[in-house]
Formats: structure tokens, sequence, C-alpha cells
């Protein structure tokens, strides 16, 4: 006899010869003579059901066969009959180990033969083996068209298939893919692994953000200057590095100027609770500056890294004819915008980085720039969400500077502007320029497409690279800036010395 899974095959009771005997007269004899020499495999079962299978008597008495199991063995609780040679044996325990004899009898039952040998048999539920669970991983999320990435497969199970799904339009069935993505754009991977147990997926949405070539026609054009130590600026300007927090402090200048215009934008994110960067009491020879977080916060932050670019007030020429300008604007404007217009028209629309330079108002607030164009740009100053949008009036400084890479006053420079693919997730701003260590990095954002109050963060800041993000704050809602329709452009300018 052989208990097996149910539909799974059939195992035998093996039964040698015949069992009853005609010529045995008395019952007593019958029972005797009807011993079964059984040789036993037992096997497993399905959830709650045993399936058997044995050789039939060779004896014309006999009628049906009993099937008795329990979960001792040779103590057996209940029976059913069968008048061929299967059994199902269903309505079992689940995980439970069953013992199991079979006897031949005749019609009445007044003549049954002795049991036969036991098997056993545990049931179990129906659970696949090894079901496919889809993971993966990429060489790199982001960087410059044409931008080749790396696709591992990090699924486990039983897997005999994959397909990819590069968001592109492009699909591949390889187990780890290659692919090249052309054009700038945020794309959502999928990767589905099948195999004999199920199919399962997983999507990364928006996962590799590909920006603008930086001379490709027609796309982001860096206006290349040339790159010659010595030359000399006309105008005073300066830059550095700090170490903040929320303890206010004076940074001085190198030099003495008339109308300095300080930017200090974007901060680190070593601390994670939003916050922005205040500066104020700028006079001819310094600043004020410091962490500020948002009103609904406790207003305790931990150390940030942050570099500033001070400049003269005005229009100014670079050596190598490049045009930039520092101005300022005092507006009250939080609901709408306010427009400002350069004091020269530039060839191509420039980065701008834009931040208030005023504590008229002790409430956290931020600057969001918009509609940038060859003439000016629009701005406006954001409160946190829970507020109403009312400030008093602060004076706003901007610096204005084309997409260019150069040098200046022994400094080298790049200066470009990404698609409009940054979100609350981290988007890698890759260098053209051979830097020969983390440059001194300012950003803003260039468009308004979230209307949200948020300022821009940065992190893991190489030569090569930086990681920039939107960082929201979230005293109304917990939203976050993560679909591609509000997705920001992200305006930068580096500095190394050189």
């Amino acid at each position: 006899m052989q208990a097996s899974p149910s539909g799974h095959g059939r195992a035998q009771w093996l039964a040698p010869g015949s069992f009853f005997s005609n010529s045995i007269a008395s019952v007593k004899s019958i029972v005797a003579a009807a011993l079964f020499a059984i040789t036993a495999f037992p096997g497993q079962a399905l959830a709650g059901e045993v399936a058997i299978q044995w050789d039939l008597v060779d004896d014309n008495r006999v009628d049906l066969y009993e099937v008795h199991y329990g979960t001792q063995s040779g103590h057996y609780e209940a029976r059913v009959d069968s008048a061929s040679d299967t059994a199902s044996v269903a309505g079992l325990q689940d995980a439970q180990t069953y013992y199991f004899a079979v006897r031949a009898c005749d019609r009445d039952l007044a003549i049954c033969s002795a049991f036969s040998n036991e098997v056993s048999a545990t049931t179990g539920q129906v659970v696949p083996h090894d079901p496919p669970v889809a993971a993966f991983s990429a060489s790199t999320w982001s960087g410059r068209a044409p931008l080749v990435v790396t696709l591992s497969d990090a699924s486990s199970g039983t897997i005999t298939e994959h397909r990819w799904n590069f968001g592109d339009g492009s699909a591949s069935t390889a187990t780890d893919a290659v692919h090249e993505y052309r054009m700038p754009g945020a794309y959502s991977v999928t990767l589905t692994v099948s195999g004999p147990y199920g199919t399962d997926s997983e999507t990364k949405t928006d996962a590799i953000l590909v920006t603008a070539p930086l001379t490709e026609e027609g796309l982001i054009e860096i206006e290349q200057g040339s790159i010659e130590v010595g030359q000399q600026a006309t105008f005073a300007w300066e830059s550095g590095v700090l170490v903040i927090d929320d303890t206010l402090q004076r940074v001085d200048f190198a030099q003495t100027y008339e109308d300095p215009i300080v930017i200090a934008k974007p901060m680190s994110m070593e601390d994670r609770s939003p916050a922005v960067v205040r500066v104020h009491g700028v006079d001819s020879d310094g600043f004020l500056i410091r962490v500020q977080e948002w009103d609904y916060l406790d207003g305790n932050h931990g150390p940030e890294t942050v570099s500033y670019l001070v400049m003269e007030s005005g229009a100014h020429r670079l050596p190598d004819g490049t045009l930039v300008e520092a101005g300022r604007v005092e507006t009250d404007a939080t609901s709408n915008f306010a427009s400002v217009g350069f004091s020269q028209t530039f060839t191509s629309t420039p980065v701008v980085i834009a931040a208030v330079m005023s504590f008229d108002e002790t409430d956290a607030v931020t600057t969001r720039i918009r509609n940038l164009n060859e003439a000016g740009f629009e701005v406006r100053m954001s409160e946190q969400e829970a507020n109403a949008q009312v400030h008093a009036s602060e004076e706003i400084g901007y610096i204005a500077w084309p997409a260019s890479v150069g040098s200046l006053d022994g400094v080298r420079f790049e200066v470009g502007v990404t698609d409009a693919v940054v979100s609350h997730r981290p988007h890698a701003i890759t260098f053209g320029s051979d830097f020969t260590g983390p440059p001194l990095f300012l950003a803003d954002m260039q468009t308004a497409n979230n209307g949200d109050s948020a300022s821009l963060r940065a992190r893991n800041q190489t030569e090569t690279d930086v990681q920039v993000m939107v960082d929201e704050e979230r005293s109304k809602d917990r939203e976050t800036c993560s679909r591609a329709a509000t997705a920001e452009a992200v305006g930068y300018i580096a500095l190394e010395a050189l």
C-alpha cells in the first residue's frame, strides 16, 4: 500500500496471490487465511486529503475494502469503504501524520481479512515551492543623456523568465539588462519574473532621471568660455563654505563692498527636518546667517554645510565676455509673483539664484522663482502652508549668470541647469568640468511647477557630481513633490579654486 498526494500519481499496496479460499468451511479459518502480505510505501499528502491505491484481492467473496486510519500507529479512529482498488480520505487535519491499514470484507462484513501492513502519510498545505519575488538594482539612477544603465536582477525564488520594461518603449528578456537612455526625462522601470510557481513584478516609478547633455543641439547648452588662470574680474566678489545651525553667526567679508549681494543655498541634509537658510544684517563688511526651521517644528536644527557667493551689486562682464548680474528687489509678494527686470539684456536665459536677505518678519520664509528669460524673472516668497500667505516686505537678492564654464580670479566655474526632473527624490547633477575636489555649490529651483512651500537641499557632493532634492515642509499635509508634472528645473553655480 502507498499513500500519495491527491491528483499526483498512484502508489500501491502489493498483495501477492489470492487471500480467500473457497475450500475453507469456517469463518475462523477464512479470517486466518486472509492475511495481507504487503510492502508499504508511505508518501506525502496534500491539504487535508490522502489518496491510496492497492491491488485487488483475487477472491469472489470480496465485496468491499475497509480503509482504517488514525493519528496513532495501530490505533484507527475512523474508516472509509471502497468497492475498488482506490480510496480518497478527506477532511483530515493539515500538517498531521495519519496511519492507514486496509482489510478486505464480504458483502455482510461477516468475513474480513486481517489488516494489511500499515503505512503513514503527513498532510500539508498546498504551498508553491519558491514563488518568484521580483527585485532589482541599477548601476546609476541619474545622469546626462546618453545615459547607460546596468540593471541587475536581485529577485528570489524559482525563476525561468525575466522581462524588463525600461519606460521608454524598450524591453529586454535578459537576466541582467544594459540599456541606454538617449533622451532626457524621468523613466519608470519594471521587472517581471515568472516561474513554475507564479509571476511577480517590481516597478520603480520615475527611478531613472536623465538630464540633457551639456552640448547637444536643441537641449541645454553651456557656452564654452576659455579656462585661463589669471583672468581678473573688474568687480568685487568672493565665495566660501560654512557650517551653520540654528544659532546666528557672523561672517566677515575678505574685502570691502559698497552694495554686496549675498546668496547662500542650498544647505546639506544632515538634519532631515525641513528648514531654510536665513541671511540678514548684510553690510559692507559681512553678514549674519543661520538655519531656520519652519514654524511648525521645534526650531532646533543640527549642523549643515552651505556654500555662499558674494557679488557687488550691478551688471558685470566677465573677462571672457560673459554677462553676469547681481541685484536686489524689495517685495511682500506671497500669493502672487512680482516681476523683476534685469538691468541688461542677456543673450540667453541665465541661471538665477535668489534668496531673502533681510529679517523684517520672524516667520520662516523662502523664495520661489519662475518665468525666467533674457530680460528678467518673477519671484515671490512662501511661508509654511499652514499659514496665511502674508509676509512683511523683505529684501530679496539675486545673482543671474548664464550657463557657461571658465575661470575667474583663479577660480574655475561651471554654471548649468537641469530639465524639470527634480522632485523629493535625490537627483544627481553631474559636472561637466574636471574639478579636482568637491566645488562650492550654489543652486536654486528655476521653476514653480509645484506651488507648495519648499526649499532645495543637497547631499553626497563629490568632485564629479552632487545630489539635489526638493524638501517640502509638512505643516499642512504629508504631500511631497513626486509627480513628473510637478518636478522642478534646478540651476546651479559650481566654483573651485585652481
